[in-house]
Order: structure tokens, then C-alpha cells, then sequence
């Protein structure tokens, strides 16, 4: 007799937490909810078919790269490039 046969394999219940993280370089959208909204749907549309999958938007680090510098981004990133010498 096989001991393999008779062996009985745990069953699991539960949720695994997964971070994804989908990096943007220069990407145009109309504002940064639409963006976030957009990528939620993305990775909604990729794990499809996985069933019992969802996907939820929690954190987004996005900065607008093409807005004019404020007073205050430019002094930082001169006193920045000062200390860098």
C-alpha cells in the first residue's frame, strides 16, 4: 500500500493579499481619479477569468509631470541642486 494514497491535503479558505503596481512615465488622462479608475478596470479585465479575483484600488503615488513649477518645487529642487555640488 502507497502511504501517498492515503494521505488527506489541507484545504484552505481565506484571502491572499496581492500588490500590484502599474507604473505610468508621461501617460495623458483627463485627471488622476480617471487614471486610477482606468487602471483598476485593467487589472479587473487581466484577472477576469481567474474567478473569485477583485481588484480595488488602494494607494496611487501619480504626480502631474507637465504642470508649470510653483514657487516653492522650484525652491526645493534648487536647494537640492545646490547640495548635490
Amino acid at each position: 500500500m502507497d502511504p501517498r494514497e492515503d494521505r488527506v491535503l489541507p484545504k484552505f479558505s481565506g484571502e491572499v493579499w496581492i500588490t500590484v503596481c502599474v507604473t505610468y512615465d508621461d501617460h495623458e488622462c483627463e485627471n488622476q481619479d480617471t487614471l486610477e479608475e482606468d487602471t483598476v478596470q485593467l487589472i479587473r479585465r487581466a484577472v477576469d477569468n481567474l474567478g473569485g479575483v477583485s481588484a480595488n484600488l488602494e494607494d496611487s503615488d501619480l504626480i502631474i509631470t507637465n504642470e508649470e513649477e510653483d514657487f516653492m518645487s522650484r525652491a526645493d529642487r534648487l536647494y537640492e541642486q545646490a547640495n548635490d555640488k
